[in-house]
């Protein structure tokens, strides 16, 4: 769940992050520098389904495209 604090730091982030420089698919880290949200937090959302990821031997990954409509969802981009 985002709370206030982090949907803030996200939105400033979001607004000025270079999403072209992103890589095609994301790990949790990657989500987690980009947004300012916890490893933990970013785990739970894909185990929930809030995000669409895929598991590839210990590593989560989420698509580019994913995680976008993900951040505009919030209303944050």
């Amino acid at each position: 769940m985002v709370d206030e604090k982090h949907a803030k730091q996200v939105e400033e982030v979001a607004l000025g992050a270079p999403f072209d420089e992103l890589p095609a698919m994301l790990t949790v880290q990657d989500i987690c520098d980009v947004t300012g949200l916890s490893a933990q937090v970013v785990r739970r959302a894909v185990r929930s389904g809030k995000i669409d990821g895929c598991k590839i031997g210990r590593r989560i990954f989420v698509a580019k495209p994913v995680f976008l409509r993900y951040v505009k969802c919030l209303g944050l981009a």
